[in-house]
Parts: C-alpha cells; sequence; structure tokens
C-alpha cells in the first residue's frame, strides 16, 4: 500500500502485486521480524532515545488516543484514496485505514506515477488479524532525481524508469494491538500526522494548571503559553501528559521552586512572581517543564550546566 496525507487526514490505497515481487516482500518482512528479535523492546517516553540496532519502543494501541473516526471508501476509481479519516484523525483510525486497505480499490498505475506519497507498507492478514511493515519514504521519490537510469552487464545500458523503489528496512511494525518502532523521529512524525498528542494539548494544560493550583498556582497567561507552544511540538505535547503525576509526587511549593532554580545558577523571578505563582510566557515554557521535571544539572567536574537530554548544555 501508498498512504499520504489529504489534508489533515491520512488516506492509504491498495497496490496489485505480480507473483514476482512476493520473495522481496517477504525478506522486508523476514529482516523487520530478526531486528525485534535481536533488540531489547522499551517503554516510548518522549523524553527517551533508542540505541540504534539494540532497542525498539513497544506502544500498545489501547493506550493511544481514540475518537469517533469512521472508514470510507470511494465509490469508484477516480477518488484517489482509500479512507478520509476525521479532521482530527488519531493512531486507533489509522491502524483501523491499514487493516481495512485490502477492501480498497487498488490504485492505477497513473496515480502512483503522478502521485506524492508519505508512506508505503507491506500488510498480511485478513483485516482483522493483520500486520503491516510500514516504511516513512515516498516509493517514488528517488525515481524523480535522476536523468537516466542504467544497468550494467558487459555494457553500461540505459532502460526506463522503474515505478516503485523498496527498501530493505521499515520503521514501523504495526499489529492490530501493538506498535513496534525502529526509529522515534519516524513514530513522533507519523503519530503529529496523525495528531496523537497535539489534539489533547488543551485538556492536558488544564489538568497541569489543576495539579499545581494547591502547590503552585498556574496564571492564566502562563497557561495560555503552554497550549500554544505544546500544539506546535509533538515531544512537548506528549511530556505534558505525565506532568500532573510528577507534580503530584514531587511536593512542590514556592519555595522549593525558587531554590532549585538558585541552586542551578537560574533567576526565579524568570518563572515565578513575588506571588509564588508561575508566571512566564512563550519562550519559558521549556523552562517550566524542565524544572517541573527536574531535567537540570550540573557536571561535577567542570560545573557546565546541562540538562537531561543526551548530555546537553544549558
Amino acid at each position: 500500500m501508498v498512504g499520504w496525507r489529504r489534508g489533515k487526514a491520512i488516506s492509504a490505497q491498495p497496490i496489485n502485486l505480480h507473483t514476482d515481487t512476493f520473495s522481496a516482500l517477504a525478506e522486508v518482512a523476514k529482516e523487520a521480524l530478526a531486528r525485534l528479535s535481536a533488540s531489547r523492546g522499551r517503554p516510548y517516553e518522549a523524553s527517551s532515545a533508542l540505541e540504534p540496532g539494540e532497542e525498539h519502543y513497544v506502544i500498545p494501541i489501547a493506550g493511544l488516543p481514540s475518537g469517533s473516526e469512521t472508514v470510507s471508501f470511494p465509490p469508484d476509481t477516480s477518488t484517489p484514496a482509500m479512507s478520509d479519516l476525521s479532521s482530527e484523525p488519531t493512531p486507533v483510525a489509522l491502524m483501523v485505514a491499514l487493516g481495512a486497505v485490502a477492501e480498497a480499490v487498488p490504485l492505477s498505475a497513473d496515480r502512483l506515477a503522478g502521485g506524492t506519497f508519505l508512506f508505503y507498507g507491506i500488510s498480511y492478514g485478513d483485516g482483522v488479524d493483520t500486520v503491516t511493515f510500514l516504511r516513512k519514504h515516498d516509493p517514488t521519490q528517488s525515481l524523480r532525481r535522476g536523468f537516466a537510469v542504467f544497468s550494467y552487464g558487459d555494457t553500461l545500458k540505459r532502460i526506463s524508469k522503474p515505478d516503485f523503489v523498496l527498501e530493505n528496512d521499515v520503521d514501523l511494525v504495526i499489529t492490530s494491538t501493538t506498535i513496534f518502532a525502529f526509529n522515534k523521529v519516524v513514530f513522533e512524525m507519523i503519530m503529529s500526522d496523525v495528531r496523537v498528542a497535539l489534539q489533547q494539548v488543551p485538556q492536558l494544560a488544564e489538568s497541569v494548571a489543576s495539579a499545581l493550583s494547591t502547590a503552585v498556582p498556574l496564571d492564566g497567561r502562563s497557561q495560555e503559553a503552554i497550549s500554544l507552544v505544546c500544539s506546535k511540538s509533538v515531544s512537548l505535547a506528549v511530556r505534558l501528559r505525565s506532568l500532573p503525576a510528577r507534580i503530584a509526587s514531587a511536593g512542590l511549593t514556592p519555595e522549593k521552586v525558587r531554590a532549585s532554580m538558585v541552586s542551578h545558577g537560574e533567576d526565579a523571578s524568570r518563572l515565578l512572581d513575588t506571588d509564588g505563582t508561575f508566571n512566564f510566557g512563550e519562550d519559558d515554557v521549556a523552562a517550566f517543564l524542565d524544572v517541573i521535571e527536574g531535567r537540570w544539572f550540573e557536571d561535577d567536574f567542570t560545573a557546565e550546566k546541562r540538562r537531561a537530554d543526551r548530555l546537553s548544555r544549558r
């Protein structure tokens, strides 16, 4: 199958296969399964990073946001889409679309040749119990770069351009219950496309404000700044999810926040006003998240200011 963006929705459509493609497609799937067996699975966390070739994320689909999306099919081949999800599609709806792809009208050769695609996938199953090996790559992109394509035997010969380039690895393995991700960036980009966290930002910001109300109040300006900044960044939006639980367990007070910032060489007035209320603008949203999560520290030997993000400098 190939998939593409259509407004805010993601659409996908199957491609008819000749039997001589089966072995190549199977090799891609086998390689992905071998990578899963050879690497360690770990839960997805926005602040984490994978060790390439050694780890993969295991993300239960049941834990991802769901909605009332339905999957619809085009009435005829003139409509270049398998399924148009709702205006705010979720990962669950994407899984439904991938599972139902076999029921759709196959993609035409003209549509493949003239289209721009977000991903392609190799899917096995009956539409109910299905596994999809997904690669976030336009399989026709590289075909448009070269002026001419050649093969080399005894002599270099010009050949017609291929229609589809299959790569030997995948980014995601998707079953009916679980997403296995080899690439964090691709997972977050795909989930961003289906708005996994961004659609929840206003509610998450409200939850953060509620959790802080009896500890260190968050003023309206700061809550609005959090909503505006995090609605533009998947990584920040995902971090908001765990913040209320962190606030509940940290025992925050204005004095503790001031002491923490001073101990790290920061001006407490950057986030707190004289009344002990969080009061900041859009530029300091990331710093607010860092402080609440306890990400700041100093190198024991050089005293360099750092944050817990792969030894990043502050």
